[in-house]
């Protein structure tokens, strides 16, 4: 522990604070928690970096200073919204709720971002907290009735009926559209965090594309010998099997034409991109990613 949050320090290694902002969310000791938001405070300049740390600081409790976890609901990244969401999940109280408020109360733009990054957190209970402000529950209908995953849809619609939200279940439905057109392809993500699925997942439905999502690389090896997609998008840290690893056991299967694999990853440096091209990777998208970004590169192969 004490080795790891001095490599807090290292502000300008991105890599050596991720990584070591993930081993001590695995960890889960709180005592990290004080120098991770110090991290914070000092605005770290790369986005993977802040995300890092807010999906740590959701990993362990925080007995105080939990507050400070609405201030990533204003960051500029997406991802790095919906790890803070889903932070402030965990961490629900009246100090929370009440900056969120606070952020609902600016400009429309700052209003959305909040809202659509609670919604795509799955942040259930802030939510429910929320639904009688009205501008919170504007912002709600008209993103979970006109752009949000299918799945997503469903679950709230789901949530909103057993606490007896009926009403605004309805009105998700009349303002839903009808389906979107899935004629680009199908995907497979492979990523072992559930929240980067749920961010793979939705960017995906935005450019029209049907995904499946695997937690497990394992698992998706075997799907792809089954029932092969258009394009794999693969993290590239995952445990027992690589996104590289993965890529290499794919590509005894097939080549690049039958089968593009781009390899998603926080890490930049010229040794793991000759590594990933070498194994057989397609194309690489750096984490955080837009779905323009994203789009961009599939568009290459779809």
């Amino acid at each position: 522990m004490p080795l790891l949050i001095e490599n807090l320090r290292y502000a300008d290694d991105a890599d050596l604070l991720i990584h070591s902002l993930n081993v001590l969310g695995a960890i889960g000791d709180s005592s990290a928690a004080v120098p991770i938001r110090k991290l914070l405070h000092n605005e770290p300049r790369d986005p993977n970096v802040r995300f890092a740390a807010y999906e740590a600081l959701g990993l362990f409790p925080l007995h105080k200073g939990a507050f400070m976890l609405a201030a990533g609901l204003a960051d500029p990244v997406e991802h790095v919204r919906i790890a803070a969401a889903r932070a402030m999940e965990r961490h629900t109280d009246e100090i929370i709720l009440a900056g969120i408020k606070n952020l609902l109360a600016q400009d429309d733009t700052q209003a959305s971002n909040t809202v659509v990054a609670l919604l795509q957190a799955e942040a259930d209970a802030l939510v429910m907290h929320l639904l009688d402000d009205a501008t919170f529950q504007r912002l709600a209908v008209s993103y979970l009735g006109t752009a949000a995953h299918p799945a997503l849809r469903l679950h709230f619609d789901r949530l909103l009926w057993q606490h007896g939200y009926s009403a605004i279940a309805h009105s998700i439905r009349l303002c839903e559209q009808s389906p979107r057109a899935q004629g680009h392809g199908l995907i497979y993500a492979v990523d072992d965090s559930r929240m980067m699925l749920k961010i793979d997942q939705s960017s995906l439905h935005q450019l029209g594309f049907t995904s499946v999502l695997f937690e497990f690389p394992a698992s998706a090896l075997e799907q792809v010998c089954q029932a092969k997609p258009d394009v794999l998008l693969t993290d590239l840290n995952m445990p027992e099997i690589t996104g590289i690893a993965l890529t290499a056991r794919l590509r005894v299967l097939y080549t690049p034409e039958q089968l593009p694999i781009v390899l998603i990853t926080t890490q930049q440096d010229q040794a793991t991109q000759n590594a990933a091209y070498a194994a057989g990777v397609s194309a690489i998208v750096p984490k955080p990613f837009t779905v323009e970004q994203l789009g961009t590169v599939l568009q290459r192969f779809v």
